[in-house]
This record gives structure tokens, C-alpha cells and sequence, in this order.
């Protein structure tokens, strides 16, 4: 599988991607694969992304039922990055809508798999990478061995790359090249200074710091330096401990 690595950082498109994650199912023996991500576009709003092979039919129903609120290998890739082997003993003392969740599955073929939380990036966006089969759970305990440590081999290239192609169609109206001097400015105006503390602590005039503000909330479409810095923590533009 580490030959698949330089086919994954050459992806370019969302497509290319697709046909990797497809791919990669089909190479560890499970008949449907699926990358999704959610990632913020702001501190109150999201962007969600999903690019599978599974059942159209099956995911419209999913996102009709809204199932992805009770789905639990969905809330364990949300908290974690362990892999998760999953099958219906996961519904055994689990309320009575993913019982339902996981009968609706079955119907389509669905009954078993392994799943992958990735992400925990600075921009704050969280994903996952699932395999399933309709095979009993019973029957993949080693195939599930075998794909496991492919998975975690695989799993941050593919979300990496997606992440690459992702940010500027989430944040198109973004220009992402700051210069050293504007993210210095926004460092210090997230720890609370003035134009008049900036001009000091940098040895420039106020004129100029204010400058270089006016540059960063252009670049990062913000109204205000509250949200020029928001909007760079966000982006991971600007990090903790930058200096």
C-alpha cells in the first residue's frame, strides 16, 4: 500500500480523490469506502464533504433520517482517532433508532466494517474514512486485521490531500499568503494590543502597523481585527505560541 502515497499527494481535483478512497476499498476487500469531512468555514458555521461508493438509494435515506445523529461509528470517529471495527453488536444497548439504523443498512447491503476518525487539525475540521462490506461481522475479523494498519498508513495522506484541495473552494474568497509582518500584527492584536502597543513592540510607526492590519482583514475578507484574528486562528494561519 505505500506505493499508493505519491498517487495520493499528486491529487489535484476531488475526483482523484474519490477514485482513490473507491480504490483503496476495493484493494482491502470491502465493497464500499467513504471519506467525509466537516469542515468550518467559520466559528458558528460548517461545510460538510462526503465522496463514497456506497448506495445512492441508501445514502438519501441516511440524510433523510438525519441518521448520522445516532450513528455511532460516526460519534466515535468525532472523539476519536482509533480505528473502530463495527457491526450491529454496536446497537446492542444503544436506543431503538440505530437498532433501526443498522436494519435499514443490512437492507442495502450494509451489515459490517472499519472505520477511521481523521483530522484534529488547527483549522478545527474533523472527518472520516469508512469501509463496509455486507458480510457478517463474524466473517471479517481478519480482514479487518489485514486493513487496519493500512488504513492508519493511508487514512492522513488522503485526508490531507483533501484538506489541500478543499480550503480555497471553502474559503475562495481568502488570500492565504499573509507576510510575516501582518500575522506578527494580528499575533499581537489577539493578545489584546493596540495600534499605538503594536507600533512599539515592533519598532514601527503606528501609521504602519496600522498598515499592515489593514492588509491582513483584506487578505482574510474580515470586517474587523477581532474576526481577521478568528478567522486566521481558523484557517491555521495563526497559532498559539507563533513566535
Amino acid at each position: 500500500m505505500q506505493e499508493l502515497i505519491p498517487h495520493i499527494l499528486a491529487c489535484q481535483t476531488l475526483g482523484q480523490v474519490e477514485r482513490i478512497v473507491t480504490g483503496l476499498g476495493d484493494r482491502l476487500g470491502f465493497e464500499n469506502a467513504l471519506y467525509g469531512v466537516r469542515m468550518p468555514n467559520s466559528f458558528v458555521e460548517a461545510v460538510t464533504i462526503r465522496i463514497d461508493n456506497f448506495p445512492p438509494e441508501w445514502m438519501a435515506r441516511y440524510e433523510e433520517r438525519a441518521y448520522y445523529r445516532v450513528d455511532p461509528v460516526v460519534a466515535h470517529c468525532a472523539r476519536s482517532l482509533i480505528p473502530l471495527r463495527w457491526g450491529r453488536f454496536l446497537a446492542a444497548a444503544c436506543e431503538p433508532a440505530v437498532v433501526t439504523l443498522f436494519d435499514e443498512a443490512e437492507s442495502y447491503g450494509i451489515r459490517a466494517g472499519l472505520a477511521l476518525g481523521v483530522g484534529g487539525s488547527p483549522t478545527g475540521e474533523r472527518g472520516m474514512i469508512c469501509l463496509a462490506t455486507g458480510r457478517p461481522d463474524e466473517a471479517i475479523g481478519e480482514q479487518v486485521r489485514r486493513a487496519e494498519p493500512q488504513l492508519l498508513t493511508l487514512a492522513p495522506y488522503i485526508h490531507e490531500t483533501a484538506r489541500r484541495i478543499l480550503l480555497p473552494q471553502v474559503f475562495s474568497e481568502v488570500d492565504f499568503n499573509l507576510t510575516s509582518r501582518e500575522r506578527e500584527c494580528l499575533l499581537w492584536v489577539a493578545e489584546g494590543k493596540t495600534s499605538s502597543e503594536l507600533a512599539e513592540l515592533l519598532n514601527i510607526s503606528e501609521v504602519t502597523a496600522i498598515f499592515h492590519l489593514k492588509n491582513a482583514l483584506t487578505k482574510l475578507g474580515a470586517r474587523s481585527r477581532a474576526q481577521a484574528v478568528a478567522r486566521a486562528v481558523l484557517l491555521g494561519i495563526l497559532e498559539p505560541g507563533w513566535r
